[in-house]
């Protein structure tokens, strides 16, 4: 039980390193002088959609679910995000989905 904690501690941990998105109402509006062509990426943390720096999962089974809202008319083209998974966890997963389609199912590497 005091492993699958230690798990879900650092799994929150991680979550809160969001880069390359492109989501939110609360983010500055790209700048006019960017192209089509350049690449227009935010760094959010969790506390920017209301959430504490950091997010603990319970259990052995754990989740949550966080909601990014995507401006109409943009299309978010990539998540990326760092997860500490510590050396007593054997296996696990991190699923993204839009809307209820499931979209990926990462493995987490063994700790």
């Amino acid at each position: 039980m005091e492993r699958a904690r230690s798990w879900l501690r650092w799994m929150g941990v991680g979550l809160w390193l969001w880069s390359l998105l492109v989501a939110g109402t609360s983010l500055p509006s790209p700048t006019p002088a960017a192209s089509q062509d350049e690449e227009v990426t935010y760094d959010i943390d969790l506390q920017q959609f209301g959430l504490p720096p950091v997010l603990y999962l319970h259990g052995t089974t754990g989740t949550y679910t966080l909601t990014i809202p995507v401006p109409s008319g943009w299309q978010p083209e990539a998540l990326h995000f760092d997860l500490d998974v510590p050396p007593t966890v054997r296996e696990g997963s991190f699923t993204v989905q839009d809307v209820n389609q499931t979209l990926a199912v990462i493995p987490l590497p063994q700790g």
